[in-house]
């Protein structure tokens, strides 16, 4: 079975598409965008302040 070409390159969340039933679902991609990479730095910074995967 293979899948259109169009849905292989798409992320799509559940938020986003709630949120579009009430005509927010641009507010809400971009929130979920700023939130996602929010946590990547927090997740990182919290990494490097206790010393973990660091280079030996």
């Amino acid at each position: 079975m293979t899948r259109p070409a169009s849905s292989s390159n798409r992320t799509v969340s559940l938020f986003p598409l709630l949120a579009q039933r009430y005509g927010q679902g641009e507010a809400c991609a971009s929130a979920l965008l700023a939130t996602t990479l929010l946590s990547f730095l927090t997740l990182n910074l919290g990494l490097w302040a206790l010393g973990v995967g660091g280079t030996h």
